[in-house]
């Protein structure tokens, strides 16, 4: 595998496996890349939202996905969409917004991707649960 292209990826599809890949911001042209394909008035074929209020927490998830353009395929075999994730937050009269990036394997529909992310960041924030002292 070319160094930039993550053997895990490539392995995981050779095993029949469908791959959704969190693009960190350490990754910089490959985030660069993607992150410019949802910037100006580039059409965006595929959206979903969510909002949720819970925990003192308004919540809004909007999810944005196109075809991965040819340069990054060539790059990584397999992958079919990118994927933009913003979620905007408010709490306490504090709102914060993060942008999330992902290169993908899996064809279903928007919402579909967008329960998938956020049932994997479910999983995840399960592993980092606060303990009381």
């Amino acid at each position: 595998c070319p160094a930039n292209r993550p053997p895990v990826f490539q392995r995981c599809l050779e095993q029949g496996a469908d791959v959704l890949l969190n693009v960190k911001s350490n990754q910089k042209t490959l985030s660069r890349q993607i992150g410019s394909q949802f910037q100006g008035k580039r059409y965006i074929p595929f959206t979903a939202s969510d909002h949720e209020k819970r925990h003192g927490r308004d919540t809004l998830w909007e999810l944005s996905a196109k075809e991965a353009p040819e340069h990054i395929k060539a790059n990584w075999p397999g992958c079919s969409w990118i994927v933009e994730m913003v979620t905007t937050t408010t709490c306490s009269g504090s709102t914060t917004t993060r942008r999330h990036l992902f290169l993908t394997s899996i064809r279903t529909t928007p919402d579909a991707l967008l329960r998938l992310i956020r049932q994997c960041w479910s999983i995840e924030n399960e592993w980092h649960w606060a303990r009381d002292a």
